[in-house]
């Protein structure tokens, strides 16, 4: 018992898998814990012990202990060592049957990675088969997430060829899971290409995978196929901000842990945030404290050639994006393509919400904000763009005495700049000058421009601010293509003599769009609104 206690005071605060031998050192027991020193000493506590742990408790002579890197590791290596040792009390995983498998048959015509248990996964010379894994739903949240990147098709290949007649994609692609193979999309050999890279995946070759997916990113680029350039770096941002790793319990290969990414979420973006903080405050020597209810704004601008042009407004508030505090902006002051002066519209309408800034509004941009409504005021701003950007904003927050920490992500190389305000120093005969009226700005501020290279664009800091840009865009170019249909179906429906509001809502109710009108039969639009109008809608539209 003396071996015992002294082994109980050696066990580490860490997950593995813990041994039990008896006193002919034969192998009783194997367990895995997330701590094996709290759970080893636990089997030696006297009280809630039931009639099985008491007997092999009475037997045990010494502890032995393996310790691995996550309580995911140490599921594995029990699956492993009990298989390999068959200790007498063990009953859980005794064979391949409880585990799952994927297995993906490349000798069908539209391979796709399909679960199986291993004692019904009969590998052939093209079927390759990876597992077992002792998690099911782990396994499945991970494959959630690979389909997003290799985009798998689930129909039968009998579905497949009636639907590529019709060329309608199936749901799944709708959810951009499927590629569209299914409705003659992308090429049968394109999309045995993605299943291949799959494949590579689950052998642990991510890192060749990216840069494979990097080098036909630049191609499209220069052959300004810029669809598909964008669509392969989203591929590969997902497959880089990939989590933790799940090890396989046969061979040591990979699969991406996009459970414990769900979970971890939050806690990994907070500390990704006060990463952030804590760059932002060595580079521009702000005092900024992080707290959990940090308030981020992130400021996009879209247009069409500078028609229907509109800013968006996100907040990132206690660990996830506050979509409930999202808003949209009109612009109203500006004319054409002008993103600077967009922004700095869009920036004094935001600073007018936050009531001690009010007053240092003009009228002008008081006037657009029309309901005298204040919003919290960020503990941070992030614009979507480079310098200019920056030096346009941080222009006026200087002229109006705002020192709200402010920064800018850059497209092109993910750069971060920010803004250090500082108020000047005077002497003390020449601050009575400076002392205005409450309602009035107490003094300009100054401002100096810096390159946050700190901030490295694959960091977490780096990515933390990639999804915020991202969701940015999402919201912004949304609202834009709304505003721009709601003007393409007014500007051509409206100028028809005869169609009023309610004609045009019958008209789109009927046919869905003007793109629908324009294809609708003489005899239904007759039928439906008359010769002469029928006649002129064919006639202008």
């Amino acid at each position: 018992m003396d071996i015992i206690k002294n082994k109980l005071k050696s066990l580490p605060n860490m997950p593995g898998c813990y041994k039990f031998y008896d006193n002919s050192e034969k192998l009783l027991y194997i367990g895995k814990a997330k701590n094996l020193k709290k759970r080893v000493s636990s089997y030696f506590v006297k009280n809630n012990k039931d009639p099985k742990t008491r007997v092999l408790v009475g037997k045990i002579s010494d502890v032995g202990w393996e310790t691995t890197d996550s309580e995911m590791d140490a599921l594995i290596l029990e699956a492993k060592l009990i298989k390999k040792f068959l200790p007498p009390y063990n009953i859980k995983i005794k064979d391949d049957k409880s585990f799952l498998s994927v297995k993906i048959d490349f000798s069908q015509k539209y391979p796709r990675p399909e679960l199986a248990r291993l004692a019904r996964a009969k590998p052939s010379q093209q079927a390759k088969i990876y597992g077992p894994f002792t998690d099911g739903a782990l396994l499945r949240s991970g494959l959630k997430v690979l389909r997003r990147i290799f985009q798998w098709c689930d129909l039968s290949e009998a579905e497949m060829s009636r639907r590529q007649k019709t060329a309608r994609p199936c749901f799944s692609y709708h959810l951009k899971n499927c590629s569209g193979v299914c409705a003659g999309k992308i090429s049968v050999k394109e999309y045995g290409k993605n299943m291949k890279q799959l494949s590579r995946f689950f052998e642990g070759e991510k890192g060749s995978i990216v840069k494979e997916l990097k080098r036909e990113m630049t191609i499209s680029a220069k052959n300004k196929d810029f669809e598909k350039a964008a669509k392969l770096r989203d591929k590969i941002k997902t497959l880089e901000h990939l989590g933790q790793n799940i090890q396989f319990s046969n061979n040591n290969l990979n699969i991406e842990n996009s459970l414990k990414i769900e979970k971890l979420k939050i806690k990994n973006s907070q500390s990704a945030l006060k990463e952030l903080i804590k760059e932002i405050n060595i580079s521009l020597g702000t005092r900024l404290k992080f707290h959990k209810k940090w308030r981020i704004e992130f400021y996009d601008i879209s247009n069409t050639s500078g028609t229907n042009a509109v800013g968006s407004m996100i907040v990132w508030q206690d660990g996830e994006f506050a979509r409930d505090q999202y808003r949209k902006f009109k612009i109203k002051t500006v004319e054409g393509a002008n993103d600077f002066g967009s922004l700095v519209e869009v920036l004094r309408r935001r600073i007018g919400r936050i009531s001690k800034f009010k007053n240092q509004m003009s009228n002008k941009i008081q006037s657009l904000n029309v309901q005298n409504v204040f919003w919290p005021e960020p503990d941070i701003i992030i614009l979507d763009g480079g310098k200019p950007q920056l030096s346009a904003v941080g222009r006026m927050f200087t002229e109006q005495g705002i020192d709200i920490p402010l920064l800018a992500l850059a497209k092109e190389e993910e750069e971060v700049w920010g803004v250090n305000f500082t108020k000047p120093k005077l002497h003390k005969r020449h601050k009575q000058k400076y002392k205005f009226h409450k309602t009035q700005t107490v003094l300009n501020l100054q401002s100096e421009i810096f390159n946050l290279k700190s901030i490295a664009k694959d960091s977490p800091e780096g990515f933390f601010l990639q999804k915020i840009r991202d969701e940015a865009h999402r919201f912004a170019i949304t609202f834009h293509r709304v505003l721009r249909v709601k003007k393409a179906v007014k500007s051509r429906l409206d100028e028809i003599s005869g169609i009023g509001p309610k004609t045009k809502k019958k008209l789109l109710l009927r046919f869905g769009s003007v793109s629908g009108i324009m294809k609708a039969s003489d005899k239904g639009l007759k039928n439906m609104i008359g010769e002469k109008l029928a006649r002129e809608i064919k006639e202008k539209l």
